[in-house]
């Protein structure tokens, strides 16, 4: 049996409680009388716990050691033991406390009970004495050794329990987070979606309102043709309309020739009887002559001049018949010509009267034609107004199409604010509950909030990463670098020789706490360090609200578009992710620091305002408001650099 030094472990405890091997000699004498004793004793303090055996056999073989004064090196890992058997059975701190009381009680009354030699020791004190002395602080600094490891125990679960609710309790931030964030990232692809549709939109009202520009164009030069048709068949139905006078004229002509044509017939008619008449007539006078030449020969002498007078009339008789046959002839052709002429002003008359009746169904046509047209143009004219309502309309659709684009890039920069938001709400979280407490808290030396740029690689994968916060053993780092959890990396700090091996023990969206291995960093590197980086940060975001300021105003002067909702809040904005990451309780104590939120938060506000008035409209109220912002910028910058005087001041006191 390895020795046991109980005044070390007193020691290591709450102090000495007078326990040496002096002491301890009387009890060990007594021991074996203890032993039936502390049987009736556990038996007594265990009745009604049957589930307890364990635990009782287990507590009567260690305190059968201790009644005998034999402390070894399983005493301390039989003592927690002894508590984790309790433990589970759910008995309390003070229950052991009873149980040692009622037991010592009961061992006690054992060593009184009977003959007890006696040796003096001093002038009053007994070997029984000294026995349950010994026994007393023997259970006294068993009791303490068990409460101890109970209490360690406890702590120890406390610890885990607690360790591991915070893990839970980050998944379920960081998951809440992701998920509203994911919200957010919805949002914002669907205020893109909508500005790219009403992009889209937007250009087919274009589209639209130029085909209609086109159909309204078509459409007039359609009505100007349609005029010009109506004109044309106006004039066609007037041509038409005198055709059909003309022909109906000609008819009444070819009635009037005709009826000449037929007293031509007539007088020819009657020719032919003169002409018959005057024939007989010749025939007549020719057969006298012929009778007067007869006569004549008879006469003789006497007759011959009659029969000169005879000859001549015959001659003349002959040819006055001649010239009646020839008359005959010719009035007969004049007939016949007559009647042909007769029978073709029939036919041109029946020509003319089929041509006036054509002339009157064309005019009848046209007419019908003209009715149609007159309504083709009316639903011409009807057309061009709609083209030109339509044009109207998709002037108005753009216009709205505009609207809609800028309500959705606000949509856009707004839900892209709110994601920022969201995405360092994670992270705030984190850092406020694991800072909460001690408990909580993984690093238990002092975090230095600071802004410097370093370089950190898991194996193979390196990248830049900037270091926010920063103690002897740990620092926090923001990186688009990924890796899991547990994961070896190493953090090298540029232009400087320190680089150091660390464990990646969370993440959170790009937010990642490092556990530094071995020794870490010594408190003057990390103070060295953390002054450098909260220059750099003081010179960086000294720079980045001088081009706030200047982004503001230039939209102000018409020479960039900024939408007010595009501008970063003063939580999202870098100063102000530092500012809400501060988990250096000495910084955040100087008058500074504490001033500085406040002038921070009125220059964002400004900004905000001066955009806001510009969208309405309100020049002079922007340039009131860009005046505002300017000052206010100018004593955030005077701000940052008293908090960069007093830290200054302080890290060299």
């Amino acid at each position: 049996m390895d020795a046991f030094d109980p005044i070390s472990a007193q020691r290591d405890r709450r102090g000495p409680l007078g326990l040496d091997e002096a002491t301890l000699a009387p009890l060990r004498r007594a021991g074996p009388k203890l032993q039936p004793a502390l049987t009736a004793a556990l038996g007594r303090l265990y009745a009604g716990l049957p589930a307890a055996t364990a635990a009782r056999d287990g507590l009567q073989a260690h305190l059968a050691r201790v009644a005998a004064g034999a402390f070894d090196a399983e005493h301390a890992g039989a003592a927690a033991a002894i508590a984790a058997a309790h433990a589970r059975l759910e008995l309390e701190p003070a229950w052991l406390i009873g149980g040692y009381a009622r037991i010592m009680a009961d061992l006690l009354a054992a060593l009184a009970s009977g003959p007890t030699p006696v040796l003096r020791r001093g002038p009053s004190q007994t070997e029984t004495v000294a026995a349950q002395r010994a026994l007393t602080l023997a259970l006294m600094f068993d009791l303490e050794t068990v409460l101890s490891a109970w209490w360690g125990m406890r702590e120890s679960a406390a610890r885990g329990a607690f360790d591991a609710a915070l893990g839970r309790l980050d998944e379920k931030v960081t998951d809440t987070v992701k998920s509203v964030a994911g919200y957010s990232q919805d949002l914002v692809s669907s205020a893109e979606a909508m500005g790219r549709t009403a992009g889209a939109v937007g250009a087919d009202a274009a589209t639209a309102r130029a085909a209609a520009e086109v159909s309204l164009g078509a459409a007039q030069s359609v009505a100007a043709a349609v005029e010009e048709l109506h004109a044309s068949i106006a004039e066609i139905s007037s041509q038409v309309g005198r055709s059909a006078e003309t022909a109906r004229s000609a008819v009444g002509r070819m009635e009037e020739a005709r009826a000449v044509v037929d007293q031509l017939g007539h007088a020819a008619d009657e020719i032919g009887t003169v002409v018959a008449f005057i024939a007989g007539i010749a025939g007549q006078t020719n057969l006298l002559a012929l009778n007067a030449t007869i006569e004549a020969a008879r006469a003789g002498a006497a007759g011959k001049g009659f029969a000169v007078v005879a000859s001549e009339v015959k001659a003349l008789a002959g040819q006055a018949a001649r010239s009646a046959e020839d008359i005959a002839t010719r009035i007969q052709h004049i007939q016949d010509v007559a009647g042909s002429t007769n029978n073709a002003i029939a036919r041109a008359a029946e020509t003319i009267t089929a041509m006036e009746r054509i002339a009157v169904a064309v005019a009848a046509a046209v007419e019908q034609q003209e009715g149609a047209t007159r309504e083709i143009s009316r639903h011409v004219a009807d057309t061009a107004g709609r083209a030109n309502e339509v044009g109207t309309l998709m002037e108005t659709v753009t216009g709205r199409v505009g609207a809609a684009t800028e309500a959705a890039e606000t949509v856009r920069a707004a839900a892209r604010q709110m994601d920022e938001v969201l995405n360092g709400l994670g992270g705030l979280l984190t850092k406020a509950v694991r800072t909460s407490s001690d408990v909580a808290n993984r690093r238990h030396a002092r975090r230095r909030a600071l802004m410097l740029e370093t370089e950190l690689a898991f194996g193979r994968e390196s990248g830049p990463a900037t270091l926010t916060d920063l103690s002897e053993h740990g620092a926090h780092v923001t990186t688009r670098l990924g890796a899991p959890i547990g994961a070896r990396g190493v953090l090298t700090i540029p232009n400087t020789s320190h680089r150091v091996d660390a464990t990646l023990v969370a993440a959170t969206d790009g937010a990642l706490s490092l556990r530094f291995e071995g020794d870490g960093l010594a408190s003057a590197v990390v103070d060295q360090l953390a002054a450098a980086g909260i220059a750099r940060m003081i010179e960086v975001t000294i720079g980045d609200h001088r081009a706030y300021v200047k982004r503001v105003a230039d939209a102000v002067a018409g020479t960039q578009a900024v939408k007010a909702a595009a501008l970063p809040t003063h939580h999202t904005c870098r100063l102000g992710r530092w500012y809400d990451g501060v988990a250096d309780e000495a910084l955040v104590a100087l008058p500074a620091f504490q001033a500085l939120a406040g002038p921070h938060q009125a220059v964002h506000d400004a900004g905000r305002a001066t955009l806001k008035a510009l969208e309405a409209g309100d020049a002079d109220g922007a340039r009131t408001h860009l005046a505002a912002l300017e000052r206010l910028s100018e004593g955030v910058v005077a701000a940052l650099r008293e908090l960069g005087s007093q830290y200054a001041g302080r890290h060299a006191a």
